[in-house]
């Protein structure tokens, strides 16, 4: 293979959207190696000094609780550093892809998580060792839920007394991993769709329709109520066109989407509703607990944050706690600063905001490495349909 700009941009791409799925005990030393090198990449773009005045406030706003961050024991101090990646090499529009490879690697991913949950949730001996063996977790019978003897049982159950979190334990993680590699896997598959006709194209097709029922059953045995209504969201956003909306006529491809987006709405309304209002529930559970920390917490805390090893459970409690009220200042910035140079970005910043009610996104060190991927993957395509469209 031929050395240049677009195949090393393809398979540092393809580096980070991997490492989160190797085996834990090398994870985080492989998303530390790849982001570094992703580093590298980023101090030879031109991006880099894109809005300079911009992001170097967004870096001054955080930078009070990098400093305290310094003096805690914990992982904490390195949380920061792959949102400060984003920010400085935002928009991305110089990195070129070859994007039918970090496709074919997505679909694999997603085959490999979604196929081993299924294996697990039955129980299957082979299947628990591996686990075992290559992605254990400190406290697995926080999770141990029992086996299924019918997965459609399962999947369409609605019983969250058995929630199967695959190789991951915790059904949230996985359900989360599973979310932004669909999210990516989408704009991937949509792409390559635009530019294939005849057979190829109807083979890309089959192994989207495969893939994607794949997805809703690993979501629903997951039962992460924090991940399946982003999901809903997602699908409505990215498939509803309010101008066509308007003349009461909706677009052929998008309304199987739309008609899913609505079966899981009323198959999962119920217990999103037990899981706001009921006395002990997840989702009450963490905000009375995020309440009694801004009502209980100092002022100059609330402002500039610095307590770390805090459990929310929840995005917005952690990065309240670590960086404050200034460093939600930072994300409101940096949100508006990536939708207004990327417009398509919109959609991918509610899916963060609503999944970090109840999960994390940003504060997830593993996680970041596949949400920076799908920025990455975003603005280029973004840059490369307005090339297109100017030919």
């Amino acid at each position: 293979m031929k050395i240049n700009k677009k195949s090393t941009d393809t398979l540092l791409i393809m580096l980070c959207i991997l490492a989160p799925v190797t085996p834990v005990i090398y994870a985080k030393k492989f998303v530390i190696i790849f982001f570094s090198f992703l580093v590298l990449r980023v101090l030879v773009s031109k991006d880099l000094f894109h809005l300079l005045n911009v992001k170097i406030l967004i870096f001054l706003l955080f930078l009070p609780s990098i400093i305290m961050s310094i003096y805690y024991p914990g992982e904490d101090f390195f949380r920061f550093w792959p949102v400060l990646l984003i920010v400085f090499a935002f928009p991305f529009s110089d990195f070129k892809f070859n994007y039918s490879k970090p496709l074919f690697l997505i679909i694999c991913i997603l085959h490999f998580l979604i196929i081993t949950q299924f294996f697990l949730a039955y129980g299957d001996d082979l299947f628990l060792n591996f686990r075992d063996r290559w992605y254990p977790h400190v406290a697995p019978h926080k999770f141990d839920g029992g086996f299924t003897d019918s997965l459609i049982e399962s999947i369409f159950s609605g019983n969250r007394t058995k929630r199967f979190g695959g190789l991951y334990h915790n059904p949230n993680d996985l359900a989360g991993m599973i979310m932004i590699y669909f999210m990516i896997f989408d704009c991937l598959s949509k792409y390559q769709l635009t530019l294939n006709m005849g057979k190829k194209k109807n083979f890309f097709k089959i192994i989207y329709v495969v893939t994607f029922a794949l997805i809703i059953s690993s979501l629903f045995l997951t039962s992460s109520r924090a991940v399946l209504v982003p999901f809903i969201v997602y699908l409505f956003c990215k498939n509803l066109d309010l101008k066509v909306l308007k003349e009461f006529k909706i677009k052929k491809a998008a309304a199987p989407f739309l008609l899913i987006a609505i079966i899981i709405f009323f198959l999962i309304i119920e217990s999103v509703l037990d899981g706001i209002f009921q006395e002990r529930a997840s989702f009450l559970y963490k905000f009375k607990y995020f309440f009694k920390y801004i009502v209980e917490v100092k002022s100059h805390e609330l402002l500039i944050g610095g307590n770390f090893g805090l459990f929310f459970d929840q995005e917005y409690g952690y990065w309240l706690a670590s960086s404050g009220l200034i460093g939600y200042l930072a994300f409101i910035i940096f949100f508006r600063m990536m939708i207004k140079i990327v417009p398509t970005t919109k959609l991918l910043v509610l899916v963060f905001l609503l999944i970090g009610l109840g999960a994390t996104i940003f504060y997830n060190f593993m996680l970041i490495s596949i949400v920076t991927s799908l920025l990455i993957i975003n603005s280029s395509l973004y840059f490369n349909n307005i090339k297109l469209n100017k030919k």
